[in-house]
């Protein structure tokens, strides 16, 4: 189980991953968690413990190989270019 701490701890890690881009970023609230959107797509987001991060397509099977690391699927159909990282990895 994941603690409300640890759902902070990653969303400051997250905005600290941004800050380079945080001129074409904001932070929404989305999916229980928090969204951060890049030029208006989203690329992060916290929920539930979890960091769904949009992939580059030409990247999506490597990173998919890699542990801890699983499609997102909200629906029996993957999201094309959206991964989950499990809790145990963030």
């Amino acid at each position: 189980m994941v603690t409300k701490e640890q759902d902070i701890d990653l969303i400051r890690r997250s905005r600290i991953a941004i800050a380079p881009w945080v001129a074409d970023s904001i932070e929404k609230k989305m999916f229980g968690g928090v969204c951060m959107r890049y030029k208006s797509k989203m690329s992060i987001v916290e929920t539930k413990g979890r960091l769904m991060v949009r992939v580059v397509s030409q990247k999506m099977d490597a990173i998919l190989k890699e542990e801890y690391v699983f499609p997102m699927d909200f629906t029996d159909k993957p999201m094309k270019e959206f991964v989950f990282y499990a809790p145990e990895r963030v």
